[in-house]
């Protein structure tokens, strides 16, 4: 399990995980595609950050894995990443 939360730590396990909570939360909040296209994003990025640094304390408190700034940083860079991929993949639909 620790492999897998240090490995969830990157561009591709947020990506992963913020998938896998979107699709819940597009469930639960019917009016999710009514939303504007700004809001949708500022919610996207900030999903991203918490992941990151939710994965970086889970990691630390379950499998003893650094609790740095620089892992958080690192975490912080990777929600990021797939944020800007995500955008970037849609790009053609911003408004």
């Amino acid at each position: 399990m620790c492999k897998v939360l240090l490995d969830a730590v990157s561009q591709t396990g947020i990506a992963a995980v913020l998938g896998a909570l979107l699709s819940w939360v597009v469930e639960w909040y019917p009016n999710w595609d009514n939303l504007a296209a700004r809001v949708k994003r500022v919610v996207l990025l900030a999903l991203c950050w918490l992941i990151g640094v939710v994965l970086v304390l889970v990691n630390w408190r379950l499998c003893d894995g650094p609790l740095s700034i620089e892992a958080f940083w690192n975490a912080l860079a990777a929600g990021f990443a797939a944020f800007s991929s995500s955008q970037v993949a849609h790009i053609r639909k911003l408004e």
